[in-house]
């Protein structure tokens, strides 16, 4: 079953300013600002979202959104770590132990899936509530909420450390946490659209990005 466009709201939430990114290889990357002061109301503002990742990933285009909360006067420029107005997310990705130039399989996904168990039930025992969890087309993502974290170097430090540590601890022949998921003008993958990478086959197909 497809993934419903709208749970996007839940990550990329309802905000005055959100960065979308087209991107394939050796096509020219498409980046645009929605500035929600040009539209009736949020969902005529998510209508055109989706309208622009849609026809990119119709075309082969992966689609990738800014997680984090942007300062409302931006405008004219790809958002940088220093537009970010505060984090909403710590994201962290589980992807293959290996560079990948093609789909995932099965089991590959399966073994991020484990590993995404293994995190959640160590978070948990740490006090952090529940996460959202999303199937990136290559592996997992879970996302937890940060409640408006500042976003300054301190906020920097201690995001990198602590994917580290967790890298650290949880990585295997199979599957690892990525380490370079802390910056605050992070993209992330658009829900609903088909991850794309390098030449898919039978068992190792691309994929739906959607909520687990």
């Amino acid at each position: 079953m497809s993934c419903p466009f709208s749970n996007n709201r839940i990550i990329f939430g309802d905000r005055p300013v959100q960065e979308f990114r087209a991107i394939k290889k050796g096509g020219t990357p498409a980046v645009q600002l929605f500035h929600s002061n040009v539209y009736d109301g949020f969902d005529d503002m998510w209508a055109d979202i989706e309208r622009f990742a849609q026809g990119h990933n119709s075309q082969y285009y992966n689609l990738y959104g800014v997680m984090n909360t942007c300062r409302d006067d931006l405008y004219h420029k790809s958002v940088t770590d220093a537009d970010i107005a505060y984090r909403n997310w710590l994201l962290i990705d589980i992807d293959r132990a290996y560079t990948a130039k093609c789909p995932a399989s099965d089991d590959e996904i399966e073994h991020a899936k484990r590993l995404a168990n293994q995190i959640k039930h160590f978070m948990s025992e740490q006090g952090w509530p529940d996460p959202l969890e999303v199937m990136s087309g290559n592996g997992v993502h879970i996302y937890y909420d940060l409640n408006r974290m500042e976003s300054d170097d301190e906020a920097t430090t201690l995001i990198k450390t602590f994917l580290n540590l967790l890298a650290d601890y949880f990585d295997n022949q199979y599957v690892k946490v990525d380490r370079s998921v802390y910056n605050a003008s992070r993209i992330t993958k658009v829900l609903g659209t088909i991850a794309r990478k390098g030449e898919e086959s039978t068992d190792r197909p691309y994929r739906e990005a959607s909520l687990i």
